[in-house]
C-alpha cells in the first residue's frame, strides 16, 4: 500500500465480470492489466513509475465497464541516491531523488550540516542537486526533506579519511609537528605511526572532533635521515591516512666540550644514515667510525696531538655530501716533578697544548711569575723554578701551579704539595717559664678563612699550642717553657691541613733548672705561704729559708717540681726574702711582701655621735711610725703613732654623719704627712630612720611621700604600710653620702583611721621610728553604666572595720546596706531600680566611718518587652521600654522601616508603643528605640514569618491558570511553588520586601482540596489549602 518509485505492487479484485480482461490505474495512469476468473476475481502485479509524493487512488475497470476505485490505495514515498557514495572533504557529489511533491523545494542535510543545499522538484516530484563535501565524521547520513509535503528520506555517505597537512614538513628528531586530518569518526581515538617504528604514539590532543577532523601535535621519534611516513589511525573508525616528514640529521651532544690531548670525547647524534665517520680538526683526520640504530649514534674517541684552539668535529654519513659539524676546544696541560717539597726546593715543569713559539709564564700559588719558558713548534715546553715562600693550600694539600700562555691567553694548572718546615729555634735552651721563639714556613693558609694555624708541642707537654699562620704560610711563636724536668726536648710543629691531611716537622730544645714562685706574693703576719719550684732533678731534696731561717724541706717530683708551705713569722712591713736550695747545688730566691692589718673595731654599730675604738699592726718599718684614719666620707678623722717594733696602734674617735655602712681605712704616712703605702680597712654600721610623711590624711589611692636618713648608700629599703608588708621598695637615695632617701607610694586597701608607716633597710636591717597616716573611706562601682534591672557591684575601702554602711542610689535612699570587713572594705550587689536616663550618684555612709567619697553610674535605655515576639506581616506589636529621658520623644525603627512609630517617655523614663508589621523579608528584624534628647538606644527583635496571602481563583480545573501571592519571605531570594502531589510547578524571586506573586497552570490532580506551598532558599515556607480542583471532560 506504500512504497517508492520502482516498487512492485500487487492488486487483487473480486466481483468483476467473469472471464473478462481489464486495466488497473494508479492515480491517472494505467499501470497494469488483469483477466478475471469465472468467479470474477483477479490478481495484477506491476511496477510503480514516476509519481509525486502522497496518496494515489487505485482504480480497476473491466471490459464491461465494471469499475471500482480504492481511495488512498497506494501511498507514494520519496527516495534519494548519491553519486559517488564516498569522497573526501572538498569534493563534489550529486544527490538526486523522486517521489517528492511536485515543484516543492527539497532541502538537503549533510550529516550535521543543516540545509547544505536546496533544490526545487520537478512536476513529477524528481530533483537533482550537487554540492561540496563539508567537514563531517567518517560515516554520516544525507537527508532530503520536502518543504511542502514534509516528505523525508535518507541514505548513508562515507567521508574518506585524509591527512590535510604536516607542519613543518621537515626537521630534526624531537621536532613537534602539527598534523591536520579529516574523515575520521566523531571522538575517534587517534594513534600516530612514524616511519618504520611499529609503536603507536598518542598525539596531543588524542581524539578527533565532532566533525571528524583534527589538528594534533606529535613529537618526532628516532628514525634515519630522509623522508618518513606519518600515519594517523582512528581506533574507532579504523580509518587510516598518511603523509610524509623529512628527517634531518643533527649532532645532539659533544661532551666534554673542551679538554687536553689524550682526552676522551663522546659525540652523539640523531637523524643520520646507517654508517658514518667522525673527524677532529681537518676533514681527513678520521678519529672514529660508527653505525646507527634508527639514525641514532653515540661514539667516543681520543683527542690526538694538535695545537691549542677550537677544533671542528665533522660527522660524515652516506657520502661526503651529507655533513654535520660541532666544535671541541683543545686546552693546554702541565706536569711538575717532584710533586712535593719545601720552600727553596727546585721543581721541573713541562707542558703541552700551547701556542707554537709563545712564552709561558709559570706561577706558583699566589706568587708572581717564577719563570718564563718558550713553547716549541709542537706546543710543548720544559723548564725549572725555585719554590718561594708561600702557604700550603686546602685543595687536597695542593698549591696551584699555573702555566699562562702570553700570546694565546690560556692557562693550565696542576698541583704542588708544599711541605711545612721549622727554620729556626731561638734560644736552643732555657728554664721552665722562659721564652723560646720558633719560626717556620710552608704552613696551610687560604683566602676564604679568617684564621689558620698550626699546633706546636714542646717535649712532654700535655697540650699543644695553636700558632697563627700568615698569608704567606709563615709562622712564628714565642712559647713559655712549661713544667718539665731538665734535659733535651723535641719541638714538634703539626699542620692539621698540610699535605692534604696532616704535615709535621721537629727540632730540639734543652730545659734548665727554673727559679721559684711564691703564693701569695704578699700578706700579713701569720699568712700561710706556698712556695713552688720546677726545673730541678727528679726526686731530689730542696730546703726553704725565710729571712735566712730554714722553715721547711721537701722532695721534688718525677717532673722536677716541688711545693712547700710555711707560716709568715713576726717581721716588719715590706719585702722579706725566701731562698730555696737543692741537694745538687741549684739555688733561687724570691720576695714575700708583709702588709699592714686592722685587727678590730668596737662597737661595730651605732648612731651618729657614738665613740668607737680601732686597733691593728704591720704599720711600722722603713722609718714610718704614724697611722692616719679615714672614716667613710670624712678624710683624716684622726692620726696616731704606731709601735716601732711591730707597727701596732690603738685609736678612738666619735662617729659623724655617714651612710649606714661606712668603711674605716688606716694609712701608713711619712713624716711629711703623706701616704707611705700600706693600708687596711674595717666596717662600721650606722642606723637609719624616717624623718617626714606628707600628706598625713587621705583616701585609699592617695599618693604619700616619706623621707628618711641614716641609711646605707643605694641599699634597698622596704616600706611597710599598716597591715601591708613590703608596700614598696626603694632603690635610690636623694643623698647617698648622707644616707637620706625620699619615697612616694599610693595608699592601698586599709581600714579607716591612723595607719603606721615603717621603713626597713634590706641590707642594713635598720628600723628607726614609725610615722602615721589618717585613711578616709571611698567607693567604686562596676559596671559604670547599664540599664534598669542591671546588677551593680559597689566596692568600698578605707572604712572602719565591721562598720555598718548604708548605700544610696540616685533618688532611692538606702537601696542597700552592708558591713565592712576587717580590712575596712566591702562589696555589695543590688539591682538598678526604675530611674531616668543619665548619671546617677552612688554614696555611702558608715556609722563609724562617716561619709565616703562618691561614685556615679550612668543609666541607659532598653526595650524590656516585645509582644508578640514573632508573627506575619500585618500583625500588631506592642513594645515597652525604660531608662529613657524624662518626657522625651522616643522614635521606633523596625527592620528597614525608619520611625515606624513614635511615643513619649514618662517622668520615670518608661514608655509603651504599638505598631503594625509592614512588608519586610523573612526572619528576625531589629526593633530600635531612639531617645531624641538622651540619644540612648534600646534594641530587641521581632521575627517575621512567611505566608501565602491569596490564591486566585480559589478553584478550577486541571490546566486552568492559578495566581499565588505571599509575603514574609526572604528579600530577593529564589522561591519554588509546589502544587499538591505534582511537586514544583513554578519558580519565582521574591521582592526586596519579601513579597511575591506567581501564576501557573494547574497540574494534573485528583478532585478536591489541594495544598499549595511556597518555599525560598532561606528556609521560609508558606502553605495554603485554599484551592480546589474541579472535574472536567477533555
Amino acid at each position: 500500500t506504500t512504497g517508492t518509485i520502482g516498487t512492485p505492487i500487487t492488486v487483487k479484485g473480486s466481483g468483476f465480470s467473469a472471464t473478462i480482461t481489464g486495466t488497473v490505474r494508479v492515480g491517472v495512469e494505467d499501470r497494469g492489466t488483469f483477466s478475471a476468473f469465472a468467479a470474477g476475481t483477479w490478481t495484477s502485479t506491476f511496477t510503480v513509475d514516476s509519481h509525486t509524493y502522497g496518496s494515489n487512488t487505485v482504480t480497476a475497470t473491466d471490459a464491461n465497464s465494471v469499475s471500482y476505485a480504492k481511495i488512498e490505495g497506494f501511498i507514494m514515498q520519496p527516495s534519494i541516491k548519491v553519486l559517488p557514495t564516498t569522497g573526501t572533504v572538498g569534493e563534489t557529489i550529486i544527490v538526486s531523488g523522486e517521489g517528492f511533491g511536485g515543484s516543492e523545494a527539497v532541502v538537503v542535510h549533510f550529516g550535521g550540516v543543516k540545509t547544505i543545499a536546496t533544490q526545487a522538484a520537478e512536476a513529477t516530484g524528481a530533483f537533482s542537486v550537487s554540492f561540496t563535501i563539508a567537514e563531517q565524521p567518517a560515516t554520516i547520513t544525507i537527508t532530503a526533506i520536502g518543504t511542502a509535503t514534509n516528505a523525508s528520506t535518507n541514505t548513508p555517505f562515507y567521508v574518506t579519511s585524509k591527512i590535510v597537512s604536516i607542519i613543518p614538513s621537515s626537521g630534526t628528531i624531537g621536532t613537534v609537528i602539527t598534523i591536520k586530518g579529516q574523515g575520521y569518526a566523531n571522538g575517534d581515538g587517534l594513534f600516530v605511526y612514524f616511519g618504520t617504528d611499529s609503536n603507536p604514539y598518542s598525539p596531543t590532543p588524542s581524539t578527533a572532533n565532532s566533525v571528524g577532523t583534527f589538528a594534533v601535535n606529535f613529537t618526532t621519534v628516532n628514525q634515519p635521515y630522509g623522508t618518513q611516513t606519518v600515519r594517523v589511525k582512528g581506533n574507532i573508525s579504523g580509518r587510516d591516512a598518511s603523509g610524509t616528514f623529512s628527517v634531518e640529521s643533527v649532532i645532539t651532544m659533544i661532551t666534554p666540550s673542551r679538554g687536553t690531548v689524550g682526552s676522551l670525547v663522546t659525540v652523539q647524534g640523531t637523524g643520520f644514515g646507517n654508517v658514518g665517520t667522525i673527524a677532529l680538526g681537518i676533514d681527513t683526520n678520521t678519529r672514529a667510525t660508527f653505525s646507527t640504530t634508527s639514525g641514532v649514534f653515540s661514539k667516543t674517541f681520543t683527542v690526538d696531538a694538535q695545537a691549542y684552539g677550537t677544533k671542528t668535529i665533522t660527522v660524515f654519513y652516506a657520502g661526503p655530501a651529507q655533513v654535520k659539524t660541532g666544535s671541541f676546544t683543545l686546552m693546554p696541560s702541565i706536569i711538575v716533578i717532584p710533586i712535593s717539597g719545601t720552600v727553596g726546593a727546585i721543581v721541573s715543569i713541562s707542558g703541552a697544548g700551547y701556542g707554537s713559539g709563545e712564552n709561558v709564564e709559570i706561577v706558583l700559588g699566589s706568587t708572581t711569575t717564577r719563570t718564563i719558558a718558550t713553547v716549541g713548534s709542537n706546543g710543548t715546553f720544559s723548564t725549572t723554578f725555585t719554590v718561594d715562600t708561600q702557604p700550603q693550600k686546602m685543595n687536597n694539600g695542593q698549591t696551584t701551579v699555573k702555566g699562562f700562555g702570553t700570546s694565546s691567553g690560556i692557562t693550565a694548572t696542576t698541583g704542588y704539595l708544599l711541605r711545612i718546615e721549622i727554620i729556626s729555634v731561638n734560644p736552643i735552651y732555657g728554664t721552665v717559664g722562659s721564652n723560646v721563639t720558633i719560626r717556620g714556613n710552608g704552613a696551610t693558609w687560604e683566602d676564604d678563612a679568617n684564621e689558620w694555624g698550626v699546633s706546636l708541642k714542646l717535649g712532654e707537654a700535655v697540650d699543644s699550642v695553636s700558632v697563627s699562620v700568615t698569608d704567606s704560610g709563615t709562622f712564628e711563636q714565642v712559647c713559655v717553657v712549661d713544667t718539665q724536668y731538665a734535659g733535651t726536648k723535641t719541638i714538634e710543629v703539626t699542620d692539621e691541613y698540610g699535605g692534604g691531611g696532616q704535615d709535621s716537622v721537629t727540632k730540639t730544645y734543652k730545659i734548665l733548672p727554673n727559679l721559684w714562685i711564691v703564693t701569695p706574693v704578699s700578706g700579713t703576719v701569720g699568712t700561710i705561704i706556698t712556695v713552688e719550684g720546677n726545673g730541678y732533678g727528679q726526686s731530689e731534696e730542696v730546703s726553704v729559708l725565710f729571712e735566712n731561717v730554714a722553715r721547711t724541706a721537701t722532695i721534688t717530683s718525677n717532673s722536677g717540681t716541688f711545693t712547700a708551705n710555711f707560716t709568715a713569722s713576726w717581721v716588719p712591713y715590706g719585702n722579706r726574702e725566701i731562698v730555696g736550695t737543692s741537694a745538687s747545688g741549684a739555688s733561687s730566691a724570691i720576695n714575700f711582701f708583709v702588709l699592714p692589718k686592722v685587727l678590730g673595731v668596737t662597737p661595730t654599730t651605732g648612731i651618729v655621735g657614738t665613740i668607737i675604738t680601732i686597733w691593728g699592726n704591720g704599720f711600722a718599718g722603713a722609718g714610718n711610725n704614724n697611722v692616719r684614719i679615714n672614716f667613710g666620707t670624712t678624710n683624716n678623722i684622726i692620726t696616731s703613732p704606731s709601735n716601732e717594733t711591730y707597727g701596732s696602734f690603738t685609736i678612738s674617735f666619735t662617729v659623724d654623719i655617714q651612710p649606714a655602712t661606712t668603711t674605716i681605712t688606716a694609712y701608713r704616712i711619712n713624716a711629711g704627712g703623706n701616704s707611705a703605702g700600706g693600708t687596711d680597712t674595717a666596717i662600721f654600721i650606722v642606723k637609719g630612720r624616717i624623718t617626714d610623711v606628707f600628706p598625713t590624711i587621705g583616701t585609699i589611692g592617695t599618693t604619700i611621700t616619706i623621707k628618711g636618713d641614716g641609711w646605707a648608700g643605694s641599699e634597698q629599703i622596704r616600706v611597710d604600710f599598716g597591715n601591708t608588708i613590703a608596700r614598696g621598695t626603694i632603690t635610690s637615695l636623694n643623698n647617698t653620702s648622707a644616707g637620706t632617701f625620699s619615697y612616694t607610694f599610693t595608699v592601698d586597701n586599709q581600714p579607716a583611721g591612723l595607719t603606721s608607716i615603717t621603713a626597713t633597710g634590706l641590707t642594713s636591717q635598720s628600723v628607726w621610728g614609725t610615722k602615721t597616716f589618717q585613711i578616709k573611706g571611698r567607693v567604686s562601682v562596676s559596671p559604670s553604666s547599664g540599664t534598669v534591672g542591671a546588677y551593680l557591684t559597689v566596692t568600698g575601702n578605707g572604712f572602719v572595720a565591721t562598720d555598718g554602711v548604708a548605700i544610696h542610689f540616685g533618688k532611692t535612699l538606702t537601696i542597700a546596706q552592708v558591713t565592712s570587713n576587717a580590712a575596712g572594705g566591702f562589696t555589695k550587689e543590688f539591682t538598678v531600680d526604675t530611674q531616668v536616663f543619665g548619671t546617677t550618684t552612688i554614696s555611702a555612709y558608715g556609722q563609724a566611718s562617716g561619709w565616703a567619697e562618691e561614685a556615679t553610674f550612668t543609666i541607659t535605655g532598653e526595650i524590656i518587652e516585645v509582644v508578640p515576639s514573632s508573627g506575619t506581616v500585618g500583625i500588631g506589636v506592642t513594645v515597652k521600654g525604660n531608662g529613657f529621658g524624662v518626657s522625651e520623644q522616643v522614635k521606633i525603627d523596625f527592620g528597614g522601616h525608619v520611625n515606624i512609630v513614635q511615643t513619649t517617655a514618662s517622668d520615670a523614663g518608661t514608655w509603651t508603643a504599638v505598631f503594625t508589621v509592614d512588608a519586610q523579608g523573612f526572619g528576625a528584624k531589629e526593633i530600635k528605640a531612639n531617645g531624641q534628647n538622651s540619644l540612648t538606644i534600646g534594641t530587641d527583635t521581632f521575627t517575621i514569618g512567611a505566608r501565602i496571602t491569596l490564591i486566585t481563583p480559589s478553584f478550577g480545573t486541571v490546566g486552568s491558570l492559578v495566581t499565588v501571592t505571599g509575603d514574609g519571605f526572604g528579600s530577593g531570594t529564589a522561591m519554588s511553588i509546589t502544587f499538591g502531589s505534582a511537586g514544583i510547578v513554578a519558580t519565582v524571586a521574591s521582592t526586596a520586601a519579601g513579597t511575591f506573586s506567581k501564576s501557573f497552570i494547574a497540574a494534573q490532580q485528583s478532585y478536591g482540596s489541594i495544598t499549595i506551598t511556597a518555599t525560598d532558599t532561606t528556609g521560609a515556607q508558606g502553605t495554603s489549602s485554599a484551592y480546589t480542583i474541579c472535574p472536567s471532560i477533555t
